[in-house]
């Protein structure tokens, strides 16, 4: 059973980065290098808040506050600037 855990856990981590690759080989020639990875980093910062706040994955709660909603605008802000110019 742990075999076949860990070869799931494998083919899990392969999908993921294919994805991964096969998203910026996709989205680069069309939005740009720069507003591809502002648009991951926001992501990643977006679930990061969304995570701690729920709990997810056996990690301590931490509850939104106003200064992480403000920080995520923020960087949502930088993201439209950055497709508008």
């Amino acid at each position: 059973m742990q075999l076949f855990n860990s070869f799931l856990d494998g083919m899990g981590r392969r999908l993921s980065g294919g994805c991964f690759c096969g998203r910026h080989h996709y989205s680069d020639p069309r939005l740009g290098a720069a507003l591809t990875f502002s648009l991951l980093v926001a992501g990643q910062l977006l679930m990061g808040v969304l995570m701690d706040h729920f709990g997810t994955l056996g990690i301590q709660t931490q509850p939104m506050s106003w200064m992480r909603m403000t920080g995520i605008g923020l960087i949502i802000a930088g993201v439209v600037l950055i497709r508008k110019f």
